[in-house]
């Protein structure tokens, strides 16, 4: 028979193809062909594979192979009669069938697989009726072993095919052995008409959303659907593909100018081979193959929106969501926006109403509230931290939205309401005034419907205010620099763990909590600016332990059992000066930590400083922006990367940069790797179980952020989003770090 006109494989395996304009077949989307993706906004190169390679998965005798698609964890071979295989004229028949996805242009693909069959026999009408009920069995076997529940719509991820695939494969290999017998001549066609079942279920999935809830739940590995790669927060990704062995072979394969100099703490997200990622109040799209831009969103910021802390907040983004149909982007001054994932349409944009205290409304100089965490997409909702700036006058919110419509659906303070536990902390009026804001991203079990984040430090630092005393022996402040578990179908706090009552050293509980299981239980652990790695019930919030990650601690010698800190320097007296270990930097910061669970440990981006305190009293209202201190950064120390065993926080290995400033998040993954880059621009892989760096290369970029790892064509990359000024620390003198803001992807 004559190959399809566009099957131009060669027999001697892949090759460039020259021809980058040819249009593909209907959707042929991945494995052993790929085509350009020219509706994706720019042109990548082909590469053809031979047509008759070696095929781990034979087709039976008297056929041979028409196409092998493979997805992720299977494969299928279709296979068409030979020439040698004589069948009667009346059986002649010729399948093709083309994997396919929703078209990039919002609309459902007319067909996900086609089938093409001609019978001219009777024997294939009554196999029709039979094979019904034969249908329903199988696809209910196949989706068991296929892995995937039936959630979310039947075909969980991308297409019912995809899902269908172990049981198809598994009844093509079984095979026929003579052509020319009847019984086996209906078994052949009855396997085909299985296939073109499949494909009818395929057509349902055209309607599908992009992203479905399952998809978020359980992102595909190669996928890095969340900002931390996964709701627990863990940055742990399954790709075994890039080893210790082998990272010594990484390349950088593209730079993407994302522009602008404003910090990048963004980490880019990965789907369908675009990434996504936000910067300066755009978003920008990229092709994973090519770093080629496919489009860019741009949000003009409000002429009269401005104040003091506006320069330092403006530009600053971690990351998107993406669920359903659409990228969620925040900009700066809080308006929730939905674009189209594969356009870049905007979809909706809704101004986010955080109502302030009236006299914060009369303010000169009233900022309001800033948005430079990302949001975070779990079924139905997007979770918006709401940030209080920390540096005055609001108090911290979470926020749940619709989905489709970006109406608030809740809002949780982080500070007590009166009545609630907790409110007696906050003496006078100061928790109007009293910050705790969730200005990072947290993590969410979908178990039990909780959103868990950090806060941030109360406002003012200066305890000699309306916080009356704050610290060893003064008021606690409840729900400031805390742990806080929010339920988001009431959006009614759970409850509050505060890591240092009564914050008087801008000690944040800003780093994104970790969810795991440990002997049964399941924890939050989070590894904040105090020198110590909390571990938490996370149904109850209940203090479990406290270990030591830091070198030198002065303010507290460790935690008691109820989780109070047992301090060790008190709050000093106005005027006088105190050196604390750490500073305000903290021991960790934002930088996200991540959780192997094959090696048991957790790796962490660490500095080791002091700083030196001076306290002046101010009387706070809404329009002052005073921290109430004078404070400076010691010379000396040292930055760290560190791995520590999981349940019991022991230090197992150390990285350690005397003069090159933190490094950003950290990321790694079953190939027993951990990937970071520093705020000197090095990108460092290194063995996750010994330490041993295996590959650097210096990018000259400062890093403000964790990497995501992606799987496109078969294929194992890693993506960093670097550039603008050091958020802390400077970058070495004989390196200095180039300003402008790059996303740069590295593969074998």
């Amino acid at each position: 028979m004559t190959k399809p006109r566009w099957c131009k494989a060669s027999k001697k395996g892949a090759k460039s193809n020259p021809d980058h304009r040819q249009a593909r077949p209907a959707g042929l989307q991945r494995g052993l062909y790929s085509y350009p993706h020219a509706d994706r906004g720019g042109v990548v190169p082909q590469l053809w594979t031979g047509f008759r390679g070696s095929w781990r998965y034979r087709c039976p005798w008297g056929f041979r192979p028409l196409l092998i698609t493979r997805r992720d964890f299977c494969r299928v071979v279709l296979c068409r009669p030979s020439t040698s295989c004589k069948l009667p004229a009346h059986h002649d028949q010729e399948i093709m069938l083309t994997a396919s996805r929703q078209r990039r242009d919002g609309k459902p693909a007319n067909l996900s697989h086609r089938i093409w069959t001609t019978y001219k026999n009777w024997t294939t009408q009554i196999s029709l009726v039979i094979l019904g009920a034969q249908l329903a069995a199988m696809t209910l076997r196949c989706l068991t072993e296929g892995g995937r529940p039936l959630r979310g719509g039947l075909a969980g991820r991308h297409d019912p095919l995809e899902t269908l695939m172990p049981g198809l494969r598994r009844l093509m290999s079984s095979g026929v052995t003579d052509c020319h017998l009847g019984k086996e001549r209906l078994s052949m066609v009855s396997r085909m008409i299985m296939l073109a079942a499949a494909s009818t279920l395929a057509v349902v999935s055209g309607s599908q959303a992009y992203v479905s809830d399952n998809d978020l739940a359980r992102p595909a590995s190669g996928e890095w659907l969340h900002i931390n790669g996964s709701w627990d927060g863990s940055r742990y990704s399954t790709l075994t593909q890039l080893t210790p062995d082998n990272a010594s072979n990484l390349n950088a394969k593209w730079i993407y100018s994302i522009g602008g100099e404003s910090d990048t703490q963004a980490t880019p997200l990965y789907h369908d081979g675009l990434l996504y990622l936000p910067q300066d109040n755009a978003v920008h799209a990229v092709d994973a193959r090519s770093g080629n831009r496919v489009w860019k969103y741009e949000w003009e910021l409000p002429e009269d929106w401005g104040g003091q802390f506006v320069p330092f907040f403006t530009g600053k983004h971690r990351g998107v969501a993406i669920a359903g149909d659409n990228i969620y982007f925040l900009s700066n001054e809080c308006t929730l926006i939905a674009l189209n994932a594969k356009s870049g349409e905007e979809v909706y944009a809704h101004k986010i109403d955080r109502p302030y205290p009236k006299d914060f409304e009369q303010a000169a100089d009233s900022n309001g509230y800033f948005c430079t965490s990302g949001p975070v997409a779990i079924p139905g909702q997007i979770i918006v931290p709401m940030n209080a700036t920390d540096t005055g006058g609001l108090q911290g919110y979470v926020h749940g939205h619709d989905m489709e419509t970006g109406e608030q659906l809740w809002a949780a303070n982080m500070i007590p309401a009166p009545g609630e536990p907790g409110a007696e902390t906050w003496p006078g009026n100061s928790r109007e005034y009293g910050g705790a804001g969730p200005w990072i991203v947290g993590s969410y079990d979908d178990e039990t419907k909780t959103y868990y984040t950090g806060t941030g430090n109360a406002y003012p630092w200066n305890p000699y205010t309306e916080r009356d005393g704050a610290g060893a022996g003064g008021q606690r402040n409840e729900g400031a620099a805390a742990i806080v578990a929010v339920d988001t179908e009431t959006g009614k706090v759970k409850w509050r763990y505060t890591v240092v009552p009564g914050d008087p050293w801008d000690y944040d509980a800003m780093q994104t909590p970790i969810l795991t299981d440990i002997d049964g239980q399941k924890v939050v652990i989070q590894a904040n600016k105090t020198g110590f790695m909390h571990y938490l019930n996370a149904a109850t919030g209940k203090f479990l332990q406290a270990p030591r990650i830091a070198d030198k601690i002065n303010w507290a010698s460790g935690y008691d059992a109820d989780g109070n800190p047992i301090w060790d320097t008190p709050v000093p007296a106005e005027g006088e000066t105190v050196e604390i270990w750490p500073g305000l930097l903290g021991a960790t910061n934002m930088y996200p930590a991540a959780l192997n669970p094959s090696t048991g440990m957790i790796y962490l981006a660490r500095r080791e400083h002091s700083m030196s305190y001076v306290f002046e009293k101010v009387q706070v209202t809404s329009n002052v922006r005073n921290l109430g201190s004078v404070f400076e950064i010691l010379a000396g120390g040292s930055e760290v990367n560190s791995a520590h065993n999981i349940k019991d926080g022991s230090e197992a290995w150390r990285i350690s940069y005397p003069k090159d400033g933190y490094s950003g998040g950290m990321l790694t993954t079953a190939g027993n790797l951990t990937i970071f880059a520093s705020q000197g621009g090095i990108v460092n892989v290194a063995n996750a179980t010994t330490g041993e760096v295996v590959y650097r290369f210096n990018t000259n970029s400062a890093s403000n952020s964790g990497p995501s790892t992606y799987l496109v064509d078969g294929k194992q990359y890693i993506t960093f989003a670097l550039g603008g000024l050091p958020s802390f620390g400077s970058a070495p003198d004989d390196n200095p770090v180039n300003h402008a803001s790059i996303l740069v992807t590295f593969g074998l």
